[in-house]
């Protein structure tokens, strides 16, 4: 019976899981970090929050990312 339980649980959360995942695609060459995060709040409709003076501080990041 327990077994049973677990694997019902086990198979619920699965399912949760992957309802949720979203595809991103970031392609560019010398992007800034609030580049890539306006990127992801436009294509997953997440926000982000964090202080400005942290991404001034990066330098900025070439990237080649698709469907991740």
């Amino acid at each position: 019976m327990r077994l049973t339980a677990f694997f019902l649980l086990v198979g619920m959360l699965h399912v949760s899981a992957a309802s949720f995942s979203q595809k991103v695609t970031i392609t560019g060459k010398n992007l800034t970090l609030d580049q890539i995060f306006h990127t992801i709040e436009q294509q997953t409709g997440y926000a982000f929050v964090y202080e400005k003076s942290y991404s001034e501080k990066m330098a900025p990041l070439t990237m080649n990312m698709r469907e991740a």
